[in-house]
């Protein structure tokens, strides 16, 4: 039935075509791109929330509470609320704005009949016109109706409340949540659509944990009420104060990990066994359907259509948030009620926590202050390392301080101090750390714009230190350090393209692995302008350069032209554009030569990147859209500012001569296309510092010349086995390769000093049968001695499968005699493997400049 209305609509469409107006058409149209734009939007936000209560369900089951609410705006509208925990990571929650319940709006179709129908009523217009007049084409009026020419057909055009039309009731939005099942174990829920929540299962049907199981918890050894050192319900009968004025024995970590005191190992763990990390669920849209993974995006479930009936502000996880002076409590989607604490009701404060440049036989003073109920009374006690004494000298039940005096011979160490309650039953532990050096930084925290920074880090230290990014973080979070120079090193801050903030902690510590310093990161959400281009060639009347060189980054939809992006180049201080939904598949050649944009997302459609698209530009970094399947000469000729990897998409099936020439990445070259026949000359030449692996793909067949010119760093080469010939120079001065060097059996050519000057093998050669004309200086090194200046390349070994010898073998590994000082000096290969029987050949060939031949089967 639904094909059926298409095809009379589309019938309406075409008669009486002289007069139609389509730009209502149009509208609907940028609409729905606006809403997959929000739908990607709300999918990252979603995935945010998501990795959020996982760190909520921890905090929950852990003695943690909340130290600060931030609230997160967007525009000026407030979104969600940064949360900041005592030990956890800061996370972000996106409550999102949702309204009331309401009546749906209703879309208007075409009928049977012809007509313009609305939900169960005709309106009796016709959608196509008689006698060659247009049809009228509903559109909404300023009361919200849907009009069909000069009458108000009374119904809605959009629900109450912000609801949207029909059209949206067919799409589904996921909830995802958490709930505490009856084993006291929370697990991942969801919610589709207006189902009811139900347990997400993994492929054995199981439900599946939040946090992964936790090994066993370390016990903290605290004073009993009989003066003894307990650990958890046992007794180990050790006087902690001692008896007539003696010192009490403390509790010591021995080297097997468990509590000794005294000489006696009391066989429990200091620290708990590691868990399993648990699986957190992953959203994704896929073909505007959402989908949904529990095995860490190896398999994914489809979950239906991703266009609920929430519209564009979609659901959140979180139905309400209530940020209250004691506690900040969020009641999930499902009812699920989480209660965080803004304060432990049970804590203890040190106005001290680290000494530095400590001396030998010196007193140290912390001081301590306890929360906690009035009533409650607390016990503070200390574990020191041995020949340290520490004192507890008590102001009141809830104040006092730590005396601390160093041996007579001083180590970098740590002091525990414990509080328990009055029953023993919460026992928490601070550290104190002594340093024998001393290390501060100039600033423990910075605030990074979203198109990201270089932080140059001023340290004042006498300790050797190492700085620690956390593993998650180093995405986008880079470090450089200065042997030479322990009082800087510097974080480079990649550019945030999502809409939301991010945040990181990077650690300075020790040999010992002791935290000396902590520097907070906080990175500000990307600002996008939006700007639709109706008609290609406007783009200067929508917007003044003036405008563009306000923003950081600029979205632009619709269609452009050669006078568009030239409007573009005007705008010198404009960083980034986006043009990932421009309704286009090309782009003018030099469409961003000579630009100083520094990133630019290219059409998601596009099939060409012209010929200098974006030649002498001051791009960073290059990603080629999948659809891509022809790259052209120039077009990204000495882009020298780029950095990072180089992918060459699947699809690509020809990149022009000088495509990548002078560009300077220090990432990987993945070629990825099996469609791709040759690697013309000069195509990635002079291109700094790629590093990995070099995988040619399979269909190759030629390597032009220079091709590969001076791309030093490549860890190894491997040519594919479809290869033909290897140009002049194609390798020449590539010094990073190591291992061996195979020649694929189908190669016949190899050209003029076609490796010349790669000098990190030191593994084998091996040359294919198939090889019959080497060149002049294909396989030579600079070599200056006695005025010769090329010698062979330092393989260990050179194999030939070839029956017959190729031609110029001598030249080609710069094989020849000279006089040095009165002596005649030889460069000889050390040794060579031919096949049976053509030993003899070889040795002609060769000039019997071998140290050893051999022959052998392959």
């Amino acid at each position: 039935m639904k094909k059926y209305l298409l095809i009379l609509f589309t019938v309406g469409l075409f008669t009486g075509c002289d007069k139609y107006d389509d730009g209502e058409l149009w509208d609907n149209i940028n609409n729905l791109e606006a809403r997959l734009t929000a739908l990607e939007k709300q999918c990252k936000e979603m995935n945010t929330n998501i990795e959020s209560m996982k760190v909520l369900v921890d905090v929950l089951q852990s003695n943690d509470y909340v130290t600060n609410v931030t609230v997160v705006s967007e525009n000026g509208v407030e979104i969600g609320y940064k949360i900041d925990f005592h030990v956890h990571p800061s996370i972000t929650i996106y409550h999102g704005e949702k309204g009331e319940d309401g009546k749906d709006g209703q879309t208007p179709y075409v009928g049977e009949n012809g007509n313009w129908w609305i939900g169960e009523d005709d309106t009796r217009v016709k959608a196509a016109g008689e006698d060659g007049q247009a049809g009228e084409t509903p559109k909404i009026g300023s009361n919200g109706n849907w009009w069909i020419g000069s009458s108000d057909t009374g119904i809605k055009a959009q629900g109450e409340n912000g609801k949207d039309g029909e059209a949206g009731k067919d799409g589904v939005t996921p909830v995802i949540g958490v709930k505490q099942n009856v084993d006291g174990v929370y697990y991942w829920t969801q919610k589709v659509g207006d189902s009811e929540s139900t347990w997400i299962l993994d492929s054995e049907g199981k439900k599946i944990k939040t946090t992964g199981e936790k090994g066993d918890s370390g016990q903290t050894p605290y004073i009993g009420s009989n003066g003894n050192w307990w650990i958890g319900t046992s007794d180990t009968g050790v006087n902690a104060r001692g008896e007539d004025g003696q010192n009490g024995i403390t509790p010591v970590i021995g080297s097997n990990g468990n509590w000794w005191i005294g000489s006696q190992d009391t066989g429990v763990k200091a620290q708990g066994e590691n868990g399993n990390d648990g699986i957190t669920p992953q959203l994704k849209i896929e073909n505007d359907n959402w989908m949904l993974s529990v095995d860490n995006g190896q398999t994914w479930q489809n979950l239906g259509k991703a266009k609920g009936d929430k519209g564009d502000s979609g659901d959140s996880f979180f139905k309400s948030v209530v940020n209250g002076e004691k506690d900040l409590t969020l009641e999930l989607e499902d009812g699920t009620v989480i209660k965080l604490p803004k304060q432990q009701v049970f804590s203890i404060t040190l106005d001290k926590t680290r000494f530095s440049d400590v001396l030998p036989s010196t007193s140290y003073e912390v001081n301590y202050t306890i929360a906690g109920e009035e009533s409650q009374r607390s016990n503070v006690e200390i574990i020191a390392p041995a020949d340290w004494k520490a004192v507890v000298q008590r102001t009141n039940d809830r104040s006092g301080k730590i005396v601390v005096t160093t041996p007579s011979f001083v180590t970098d160490s740590k002091v525990l101090v414990l509080v328990s309650d009055e029953n023993g039953g919460n026992t928490l532990m601070k550290t104190v750390t002594f340093l024998k050096g001393k290390i501060s930084v100039e600033k423990t925290s910075y605030t990074v714009e979203s198109g990201g920074e270089v932080i140059d880090v001023k340290v004042e230290t006498s300790i050797d230190y190492e700085v620690s990014v956390a593993t998650g973080d180093q995405s986008w979070i880079t470090c450089e350090t200065y042997p030479l120079d322990k009082g800087r090193f510097t974080l480079t801050i990649q550019p945030n393209r999502d809409p939301v903030f991010r945040y990181a902690t990077v650690e300075l510590v020790n040999n010992d692995g002791f935290v000396l310093e902590k520097i907070s990161i906080t990175q500000k959400s990307a600002v996008v302008k939006e700007i639709h281009v109706e008609t290609a060639g406007t783009l200067e009347t929508l917007v003044t350069t003036e405008e563009l060189n306000g923003y950081e980054n600029v979205k632009i939809t619709g269609r452009l032209n050669t006078f568009d992006y030239d409007y573009l180049k005007l705008a010198g201080n404009l960083k980034e554009v986006d043009l990932s939904d421009l309704d286009m598949n090309t782009i003018p050649a030099s469409a961003f030569s000579g630009s100083s944009l520094q990133t630019v997302l290219l059409p998601k459609k596009l099939v060409v990147i012209p010929d200098r698209a974006f030649y002498q530009s001051k791009i960073t970094s290059i990603t080629i859209p999948e659809t891509v399947i022809e790259i052209g000469e120039y077009a990204f000729y000495r882009c020298d500012q780029t950095s990072g990897n180089l992918v060459i998409p699947g699809n690509v099936e020809s990149i022009g001569a000088y495509a990548f020439y002078g560009c300077r990445f220090d990432g990987e070259l993945t070629l990825s296309s099996l469609k791709l026949k040759e690697i013309k000359e000069y195509t990635f030449c002079s291109n700094g510092k790629f590093t990995g692996r070099l995988v040619l793909p399979l269909n190759v067949e030629k390597i032009g010349g220079y091709a590969f010119g001076s791309c030093s760093g490549f860890s190894g080469l491997t040519l594919n086995e479809n290869l033909l010939s290897i140009g002049e120079y194609a390798f020449n001065g590539c010094s990073g390769f190591e291992g061996n060097l195979v020649i694929p059996d189908k190669v016949q050519t190899i050209g003029r000093r076609a490796f010349y000057g790669c000098t990190g093998w030191k593994g084998n050669l091996i040359v294919g049968k198939s090889v019959t004309t080497l060149n002049s200086g294909s396989f030579t090194r600079y070599y200056k001695s006695g005025g010769i200046d090329e010698g062979s390349l330092f393989f260990a070994k050179v194999y030939f499968k070839g029956m017959v010898p190729p031609s110029s073998a001598l030249e080609a590994f710069g094989l020849k005699s000279f006089w040095t000082g009165g002596n005649l000096e030889y460069i000889r290969l050390s040794y060579v493997a031919v096949p049976i029987g053509c030993k003899d050949a070889y040795m002609r060939a060769f000039s019997n400049y071998i140290d050893v031949i051999e022959e052998i089967e392959f």
